[in-house]
Parts: structure tokens; sequence; C-alpha cells
């Protein structure tokens, strides 16, 4: 550690002596990028217990709202049968219940149901540039008022290749 990284760490005493907070990175992986965290706090301890804490809404977001893992609530919901109605948490249903709103105040522009066009586009890998035809079956799954109902915490998947895309939102 250079002396400035370690005079925020309260090591050196080049810099006066005790600094007046600790900072402290952790960088993890989540949904498919990578996330730094810097936490600032008065004592090492406390600084690792925001940092856990943060690292833990970040997995349960991750659980929740992930398409990158297959047994993310929002994966299993992409992964239904068409009129299977699927029974969300509490807080997903919120999610999705203010998706809807956006959806409808936007007109469409604002449309989480995009998963089909993210496939087609390769934008999860290296890209490409799809056809037409291609293009056009995907939007035929899109559109979240008439791919999704939402019902408090009952949600059905209403178009058969209809999947949404957390990264809509």
């Amino acid at each position: 550690l250079n002396c400035m990284a370690t005079a925020v760490l309260g090591l050196c005493p080049a810099w006066g002596g005790p600094a007046a907070e600790v900072a402290l990175e952790r960088r993890i992986a989540s949904m498919g990028t990578a996330c730094a965290l810097e936490v600032r706090a008065g004592s090492r301890a406390d600084a690792l217990e925001a940092s856990e804490a943060a690292l833990r809404a970040l997995a349960a977001v991750e659980a929740r709202l992930s398409t990158w893992r297959a047994t993310s609530e929002l994966s299993r919901l992409n992964a239904s049968a068409p009129g299977e109605t699927i029974e969300v948490s509490a807080v997903l249903a919120r999610e999705l219940a203010l998706c809807a709103e956006w959806h409808v105040a936007t007109s469409g522009a604002f449309d989480p149901s995009v998963g089909p066009l993210v496939e087609v586009w390769g934008l999860r890998g290296a890209g490409r540039l799809p056809a037409e035809a291609e293009i056009e079956a995907a939007r035929s799954s899109c559109g979240f008022a008439r791919a999704f109902r939402c019902e408090g915490r009952s949600i059905t998947r209403l178009l058969p290749g209809a999947r949404l895309e957390e990264g809509a939102f």
C-alpha cells in the first residue's frame, strides 16, 4: 500500500496519525457485470459490517432479478409455460407493478419484455446483426402489457417467446 492509501486506513504516521475514517473497497461479479463497492466508516469493523450488508442486498437483487442465473425468480418466470401462473415474492411483484405503470405511462416505450430482442441481437455474447425477419419474430413476443399478466403476486407469461429482461429496468 502506498502512504496515501494507508493514511485512509489510519496506518501512516506521515499523514498526522490515525485517519478519521476507514475506506474499504470490494469487487464482485453480479448479473453479468463487475461491481465495485466502496464503504467509508469510522472503524474497519463498521466498514466490514456495512460492506457485508451491501453485498447481502446485491445478492438478494441477483436472486430475484438476474437473468444470468437460471434459479432467480425472474428466470423462473421467463421459463414458465405460457398460461402458467407463477407466484413471485412481494418485492418482485411491486417491481413488476411499477414496470407495468411505466409501460403504460410511456405508451410502451419502456418495455421490460425485450428479452427476445436481447437474444436475437446476441447482446449477452459477442453480438450479431440479425435478419429483419428474426427481429420481427422477436418483436412479436415483446410488449409487456400483452406478454405478461400481473395480478398481485401472481404473474402469468402469456406469449410463448416472451421474456422479461432486468437490463430494461
